[in-house]
């Protein structure tokens, strides 16, 4: 059975959202948490060494992985890790949870990479640049309705149901079976090709050579880190925040609801907006350009920082539903416009030497949205939440100037003469030497 571009971008949001459904509702109750190992915060700690290893494995383990077979290969080859992570999590052992964190974040360094690399086939086989933001977006709203599902099924069956982390841990297995058996429906966009044959130096140098030497990568490297920010400000730090918020108004009101439970509702409201807006933007952008979505993001972002500290810890679950909407639209937006804009500028289409390349630049997205991820969690404890708050304004100021710049000296070529684009496949040459049986 033969896929379309579309169809096969929705199978594997689906997959996605399956397998990482219990990841998104298992970090936000873990990072909310306080449980400790020796004189680390556990929480912050597993995840920021999670981030940590996704980090080495977008430098050193995602290229050569995706280089030596098609991306549809290494998504499934690599997405085993997931299951045990979660499993850990439920089942909750303080020597246990930390090394599984850590092997999900070499795999997943792979997964996104590759996962990135396939949905660039797809828009370079379709052959409609215009598209590239909506079918993003489409992967994107897709995906994070995980969000919405992680975190109500985390809070129904661990305060609503009878042995519910039992029944939790059967609802995550099988959620994560189905995503992985999903992934073995997709259609291989590339034919199994001789790699590159490049030594582990020679790769490492190729991606500095992107990165350093590009003017667009070095400008797109101040959005990866703001994307990596943003992982610890919305499941770190506004957690973290929402907890205090709910704890302080549960002590004055002498309400028997749980903290954990809430949290899960506010970031339920984070990932329902996540979800309309990544529809929503992306097909956006599509129609009026990538700035414009940027810039709603950017807004959105703005208003939610600022309302989250003008109410400090008086905030009801009212005023935190609506930040994480706020939120969740801010999320939304620079998914869709950071993978887009990789995409148009590192099409995966032509011979190894181009998807080499190709491979490179999202591996290279991966390795600074990880490691900005890694360290923020690593000194989530270490300082306050306003400080915390300072940064994260500083990055997306920085974000908001490197997509302006990226727009008037970059993107307004590409749309003009399409040279960015020169690789991208003609219609009669698909099926025939790019869409794999």
């Amino acid at each position: 059975m033969k896929l379309t571009p579309d169809q096969s971008v929705i199978l594997l949001g689906f997959a996605f959202c399956l397998v990482y459904l219990a990841f998104n509702g298992a970090q936000n109750l873990l990072t909310s948490g306080s449980e400790t190992l020796g004189p680390f915060e556990l929480g912050s700690w597993s995840l920021g060494g999670l981030y940590l290893a996704n980090t080495i494995s977008g430098l050193c383990l995602a290229v050569p992985a995706c280089s030596i077979t098609t991306d549809r290969n290494a998504m499934i080859y690599w997405i085993g890790t997931v299951p045990l992570f979660i499993v850990c999590n439920v089942v909750y052992q303080k020597y246990t949870l930390l090394p599984a964190s850590v092997l999900a974040g070499l795999s997943a360094g792979v997964q996104w990479t590759a996962c990135w690399g396939y949905i660039s086939s797809c828009i370079t086989w379709k052959n409609d640049p215009k598209q590239t933001a909506f079918l993003t977006g489409v992967f994107y709203g897709i995906m994070q309705s995980s969000q919405i599902l992680g975190n109500l099924s985390s809070s129904i069956f661990q305060h609503h149901v009878s042995d519910g982390n039992t029944w939790l841990a059967v609802f995550y297995a099988t959620s994560c079976a189905i995503g992985m058996g999903l992934l073995f429906l997709l259609p291989n966009l590339e034919r199994e090709h001789t790699p590159l044959v490049i030594p582990i130096g020679e790769k490492l140098a190729g991606m500095g050579k992107i990165i350093w030497k590009d003017p667009k990568m070095r400008f797109m490297v101040l959005m990866f880190i703001y994307s990596g920010y943003t992982q610890t400000y919305f499941f770190g730090v506004f957690t973290s925040w929402v907890s205090n918020a709910l704890s302080s108004s549960s002590g004055s009101s002498g309400s028997g609801s749980s903290d954990t439970e809430d949290i899960g509702y506010v970031m339920a409201w984070f990932g329902l907006s996540d979800t309309i807006f990544s529809f929503l933007l992306g097909w956006l952008g599509s129609k009026i350009g990538g700035g414009w979505v940027i810039a709603a993001a950017s807004l959105s972002c703005a208003s939610g920082v600022t309302l989250l500290c003008a109410l400090d810890n008086h905030h009801t679950m009212v005023s935190l539903s609506a930040i994480a909407f706020l939120f969740g639209a801010a999320d939304a937006g620079y998914n869709a416009i950071i993978v887009a804009t990789l995409t148009r500028f590192f099409p995966k289409s032509g011979g190894p030497e181009q998807i080499y390349q190709s491979t490179c630049a999202f591996a290279a997205f991966q390795m600074f949205q990880s490691g900005v991820t890694a360290i923020a969690f690593f000194y989530n404890g270490l300082i306050s939440q306003w400080t915390q708050t300072y940064i994260f304004g500083s990055c997306l100021a920085l974000a908001i100037f490197a997509y302006t710049w990226l727009s008037v000296f970059h993107l307004s070529h590409v749309e003009a003469d399409g040279v960015e684009n020169k690789g991208l496949l003609q219609d009669d040459d698909c099926e025939e030497s790019h869409y794999a049986e």
